[in-house]
């Protein structure tokens, strides 16, 4: 027998949902999905200032965490077409130890970059608030 279904919902391939939500897939929601780019030379061309350059141990579990952050040359910087980092960009580790981890981004790292373990998501904020989009994917069901 099937169960009915409460009145103002529909069933859709993700389960039960409010009638006037819709089913998305995140590349329709977000303006920017990607990962970043580790510069040749790795940590020796780390700098104490400069460009902030974000790696996966600096995303924690829904905050950023910046006591070990590093920066890159402007020179590096403007060679990363397309990772620079906007405010309110949400991160994501997508390797390692600490894949799922995920965090927003604050303007102390505005137009830095990321490395290659972490991916930016950037949700169009007319439709996905990104304080949404976080929680969500560090919810159990992200």
């Amino acid at each position: 027998m099937n169960a009915q279904i409460p009145k103002g919902y529909k069933m859709t391939e993700v389960g039960l949902i409010p009638e006037d939500w819709e089913v998305k897939e995140l590349g329709e929601l977000c303006i920017k999905i990607g990962s970043g780019i580790t510069p040749t030379g790795g940590s020796k061309i780390y700098q104490s200032h400069g460009i902030p350059f974000v790696r996966s141990q600096n995303i924690g579990w829904g905050r950023l965490r910046l006591d070990d952050l590093v920066f890159i040359a402007k020179e590096i910087h403007q060679t990363f077409d397309g990772t620079e980092i906007r405010e309110g960009d949400v991160f994501i580790n997508i390797s390692g130890a600490s894949i799922g981890r995920s965090a927003i981004a604050s303007d102390v790292i505005n137009g830095g970059n990321v490395n290659q373990h972490v991916c930016i998501l950037r949700p169009d904020k007319s439709i996905l608030n990104p304080k949404y989009l976080n929680s969500i994917i560090l919810s159990h069901l992200g």
